[in-house]
């Protein structure tokens, strides 16, 4: 019994399952172009692979140690969010706003962003908070403006009731 013991340590340490093993990572802020370095078991070599390289061979996911791979895929997949994402660089008159990701730049009205569900996982979390937010607040500025000059226009005499956040005009007979 102890032997077959000793001699199944022996197949671990000296036949591990996975060659490879993550060593270093040369990091870029562009998707798919940061270096991964995998240490080669059992020799002094090293091997450099991007995750198209890994990706595209599957002989590589078998060799490659798993938890490396997960941790190389949640890398790239926060590259690829982080890459996506717009922020606001600059806000212009009329509720425009200028938002940029890191390949390209958009101007977007405020009232396209409100309307357009869409677009609200690519922009930022308090970049979109504030748009929204200014764009109801403006929304809100238009509907009391009319409400007040279409009381102001008639010139019989109305009691406005406000219930629940409906406003119902009474016209006295």
């Amino acid at each position: 019994m102890k032997c077959s013991r000793i001699r199944d340590w022996l197949k671990i340490i000296f036949k591990p399952q996975y060659q490879l093993t993550l060593s270093e990572i040369i990091k870029s802020k562009i998707p798919y172009k940061t270096r991964y370095i995998f240490k080669e078991y059992g020799s002094h070599e090293y091997i450099s692979l991007t995750f198209e390289d890994i990706e595209i061979n599957d002989k590589l996911k078998y060799i490659i140690n798993p938890n490396n791979l997960m941790d190389i895929n949640l890398h790239e997949f926060k590259l690829r969010n982080e890459h996506e994402t717009y922020h606001i660089i600059e806000e212009s008159r009329g509720n425009e706003y200028k938002l940029k990701s890191m390949s390209e730049e958009i101007i977007f009205s405020g009232e396209y962003i409100y309307e357009n569900i869409d677009i609200f996982n690519n922009i930022d979390t308090p970049d979109l908070c504030k748009i929204i937010y200014t764009t109801g607040f403006n929304k809100g500025r238009k509907v009391s403006l009319a409400l007040k000059t279409m009381v102001k226009s008639e010139n019989t005499k109305e009691e406005i009731v406000s219930t629940n956040n409906i406003i119902v005009f009474k016209i006295p007979q």
